[in-house]
């Protein structure tokens, strides 16, 4: 499904994604200093929490017309997730939110965030879960007593991780190892556990 920028900017300030996204950046935990880059970064959210936290956060998308309202104006580029335009090892850590999940071939973006990431640094993602159904989704949101935008994209989201993948811990370790990193950590959120976050660091 196709939605314009203005869509995004609505989805990453006035919605639930805004607080996830906030909780994944306390997650990776950015040390100052650290430069970051952060591929499928829509409107710049991540990147701009990311500088909060005190590193050099770089965004890129693919398509300029996300940056129409940027969230991180000044250090967010129009960039192919599985051609990135950097050198190898230039960042400390390489993050992706919602990206993986989408991609026909995740191995292959996965294997390009190694290569831009030092030894010693870190790649994290954030994904659906295993856990993340349509049916699970609704009863998330009616818990919640989400409607609207909120209640629209959940489920949105939801069929969409039914339609391309979720991945558990031991999926998620596999998938890490083929392109060169070490799953060090791994954790559940949203609800019952309907997103998992991953953290995997290059080898020295």
């Amino acid at each position: 499904m196709a939605h314009d920028s203005a869509y995004f900017l609505e989805l990453q300030t006035k919605t639930g994604w805004g607080r996830m996204l906030e909780s994944f950046t306390r997650w990776c935990a950015p040390q100052q200093g650290n430069r970051t880059l952060d591929v499928g970064c829509g409107p710049g959210l991540l990147p701009a929490l990311f500088a909060r936290a005190g590193a050099v956060a770089l965004g890129c998308d693919h398509d300029m017309d996300m940056f129409a309202q940027p969230l991180h104006p000044g250090s967010l580029l129009a960039a192919d997730g599985a051609q990135l335009p950097f050198a190898d090892h230039s960042f400390e850590m390489v993050t992706a939110s919602n990206l993986l999940y989408l991609h026909p071939a995740p191995r292959q973006l996965l294997a390009e965030f190694a290569r831009v990431v030092q030894p010693g640094g870190a790649v994290c993602v954030l994904n659906p879960s295993e856990q993340m159904t349509v049916q699970a989704a609704a009863a998330l949101a009616d818990e919640n007593g989400l409607t609207g935008l909120a209640r629209d994209t959940l489920i949105n989201y939801a069929q969409r991780a039914e339609d391309h993948f979720r991945w558990g811990a031991y999926d998620l370790a596999e998938m890490f190892t083929q392109t060169g990193l070490q799953l060090t950590d791994t954790t559940l959120r949203m609800g019952p556990g309907l997103v998992r976050y991953g953290k995997g660091i290059l080898a020295p």
